[in-house]
């Protein structure tokens, strides 16, 4: 999609609202789940590793989220 929006651009042609709002979403989701992986790979050092696996499971639980998203705008 982004290919053809660049493509577009280069020819001067008009690109629809639906076609920008979803790529600003693609790109914001993206960028949330470059967070995530970030956060992850950081470690687990939350009080000394006393509670390591409640901060694992948030962070599982919001990695969750952002798969089910991108489905949703896989299929858009």
């Amino acid at each position: 999609m982004e290919i053809r929006i660049a493509e577009a651009r280069v020819r001067t042609e008009v690109i629809e609202e639906p076609a920008k709002k979803w790529s600003s979403n693609v790109e914001k989701l993206l960028g949330e789940v470059e967070v995530l992986i970030q956060r992850k790979e950081t470690g687990f050092n939350c009080c000394q590793g006393w509670l390591p696996m409640r901060r694992r499971y948030r962070l599982c639980k919001q990695m969750v989220k952002k798969i089910e998203e991108m489905g949703t705008f896989i299929g858009k």
